[in-house]
């Protein structure tokens, strides 16, 4: 079975209104009423984009992150704090504000609430089973936008991490997961809708 984590950018009040009620069910329902509008269709891919919609969600939209092969994704994490040792002070400062929320390191804080749709709701946990790995208000997607840009990307993408001790994963992988997630939230921003990183397995 395949990995996938869904980057959903949405209209934020009606994001956590639903999320209120059903916690992410809403997303999970609108899904599958999009994979029978394709079975319906019996077209073959890829999907024409009036078809990609999602229904019920007219101004969202969920398109998958990829770097290298999926599973990838959920090692960033464990690559991350293989890594930060192993950076010069300087490159690891610039990085530490934003880098562990791109690489899914909830254990590594960050300058930003990660679970704005929770705290948003007024709820103290999420409702049923809730796969985000992060959820980002638009006045937070900004905020995380402008720490961003003052990341040296291309320095951190040409960094050598030989001797960092960690196999299967490297320095570009990651680079390219936040940077993926960084246009993302580059979309989100000029629409003023919030960000949803989803895990589905």
């Amino acid at each position: 079975m395949g990995i996938d984590i869904m980057c959903l950018t949405i209209d934020w009040e009606s994001a956590v209104a639903r999320y209120r009620e059903t916690g992410l069910e809403f997303y999970w329902d609108a899904v599958q009423a999009r994979n029978r509008r394709y079975e319906a269709a019996g077209l073959p891919l890829p999907i024409p984009p009036e078809l990609e919609v999602l229904p019920g969600l007219p101004d969202a939209d969920d398109p998958d992150l990829w770097c290298g092969t999926r599973a990838f994704h959920l090692v960033a994490d464990f690559y991350t704090d293989a890594l930060r040792p192993a950076l010069p002070a300087e490159l690891r400062r610039a990085c530490e504000p934003v880098l562990p929320l791109f690489a899914l390191c909830d254990e590594i804080p960050v300058p930003f609430d990660r679970q704005c749709l929770l705290t948003d709701s007024g709820l103290t946990k999420p409702p049923g089973n809730d796969p985000s790995l992060y959820t980002l208000r638009p006045r937070t997607v900004h905020k995380v936008l402008e720490v961003a840009r003052s990341v040296p990307w291309s320095e951190l993408y040409e960094f050598d991490d030989e001797v960092v001790p960690f196999d299967g994963y490297d320095v570009h992988m990651l680079t390219s997961f936040a940077l993926q997630q960084l246009d993302r939230l580059e979309h989100a921003a000029q629409r003023d809708q919030g960000v949803v990183l989803i895990l589905s397995v």
